[in-house]
């Protein structure tokens, strides 16, 4: 999923600018909509990697196009704040996700409804953009000035200076006709400086784990000694509501404190809080409670149940309650009974 994301992301700048901000917007539509599909019709391991391959690949494709589509068909005067919307409600829609899987945790094959409703919200979006307009910037690059007026039209009130805002458009275009591409980015030092700020923000937000951490919360959670995972999903989903709330301060406050100083204090919470993380994985593998019973294959051999665990391969059962476990063993993930599997 992370490689074709990688891979969308490459793609989308180059083919947003050979064919247009709707065409990679609706492409990543298509691509959810099949990746949905395959992996709620999937009984094997192999087709819902398929399916997460063509989720990655939209992802990649619409987290790098749709900023970009909303910065050109908005105004000057409220161009950050539609950005910082979209980045809002990246997390509303995250927050809603968790709610409708902890609903769906009760439900048998439940997994399989969530990612049909996913393939859904994607056609949704389809059908929306189809009759959306491109962007008017993009089709006055491209010297279709006629229909790049039409569509800025479309786009602004009657009573808004549409005719000075395409005529900033068409100056800007022809200002910067022939210098985009890497080697002019990387040439100009404070793009360049530019460029280095965003990316050391973006990667000090993928370094820090924190959507591995979202993504496995609920088995994080239940590594607490949470076994209910019904329970887990709506923990989840308040750790989720929490995020919400700190986008929804951020967009308060980006306009009257500044940028820096919430990266600044953002970055500060986020090391303290992985920090707290550290020590609470560090306790439970240091209390973790032993393996009993003789291993009856050796790839699981282990002391612990965090060491039995750590192997993807093999997993921690045991008898009595959840606080005193009794006869712990590590056994293979797939054995059906290990117990049968001892010498009397």
């Amino acid at each position: 999923m992370y490689v074709t994301g990688i891979l969308g992301n490459l793609a989308a700048g180059q083919v947003a600018d050979l064919l247009g901000r709707k065409f990679v917007i609706m492409s990543s539509s298509v691509s959810h909509i099949i990746g949905a599909l395959v992996v709620a019709s999937s009984y094997t391991r192999t087709q819902i990697m398929v399916g997460r391959l063509f989720t990655g690949l939209s992802l990649g494709l619409s987290s790098m196009c749709a900023p970009i589509y909303l910065s050109e068909i908005s105004v000057t005067a409220v161009r950050g704040h539609i950005t910082l919307l979209y980045y809002f409600f990246y997390g509303v829609g995250f927050a809603v996700g968790t709610l409708v899987g902890g609903g769906f945790a009760t439900v048998t094959k439940g997994w399989r409804y969530m990612a049909a409703i996913g393939s859904f919200l994607s056609l949704v979006q389809f059908i929306f953009f189809f009759f959306a307009p491109e962007s008017p910037r993009w089709l006055i690059s491209k010297g279709r000035v006629r229909e790049g007026r039409g569509a800025l039209l479309s786009l602004r009130s009657e009573d808004y200076p549409s005719s000075a805002e395409l005529d900033a458009i068409k100056a800007d275009v022809n200002d910067n006709a022939g210098k985009g591409g890497l080697v002019q980015v990387f040439k100009s030092p404070p793009v360049r400086r530019a460029l280095l700020v965003g990316s050391l923000l973006h990667m000090s937000q993928a370094l820090t784990a924190f959507v591995t951490i979202i993504v496995y919360s609920a088995t994080i959670v239940t590594m607490t000694g949470i076994a209910d995972r019904t329970n887990a999903m709506w923990i989840v989903t308040g750790m989720v509501g929490a995020a919400l709330v700190g986008l929804a301060v951020g967009l308060g406050l980006v306009e009257r404190v500044g940028r820096r100083a919430l990266v600044l204090t953002s970055l500060m919470g986020v090391t303290t809080s992985f920090l707290f993380v550290a020590i609470v994985f560090t306790l439970i593998h240091v209390h973790s409670p032993a393996v009993e019973l003789p291993p009856v294959d050796l790839e699981c051999d282990a002391q612990t149940c965090a060491e039995c665990t750590f192997n993807g391969k093999c997993g921690y059962c045991f008898s009595g309650g959840q606080g005193n476990p009794e006869d712990a063993a590590c056994v293979l993930a797939d054995s059906d009974d290990y117990y049968n599997g001892l010498d009397p």
